[in-house]
């Protein structure tokens, strides 16, 4: 289903990312050549520790280099998450790449 409306309010809810960024941990296998697995990215991770190495000749990273929340906005939801606007972060995220 596309789009299915969110059944308890926003303050209650736990929230997970999803990316296509090509996001993953530092240590885990870096994405290669048409790779269709995902990674795992736990909430509780430094940012300094995800990295990113999706790579087309159209995709520039530099945003990226300078904020990761361009593509990968955990640390906006830990924001969230203080201000009380939602309840809390998923213990993991997810991140493909979106080739």
């Amino acid at each position: 289903m596309p789009f299915v409306p969110l059944k308890k309010p926003l303050p209650e809810a736990k929230i997970a990312l999803a990316s296509s960024a090509g996001v993953h941990v530092r240590g885990d296998n870096a994405f290669v050549n048409d790779n269709q697995t995902f990674h795992v990215i736990p909430s509780n991770i430094p940012t300094r520790n995800i990295l990113q190495n999706h790579t087309s000749i159209g995709f520039d990273r530099t945003a990226f280099m300078r904020d990761i929340n361009i593509t990968f906005p955990v640390a906006r939801l830990r924001e969230l998450v203080v201000r009380g606007v939602i309840e809390s972060i998923s213990n993991n995220n997810y991140s493909f790449t979106g080739r």
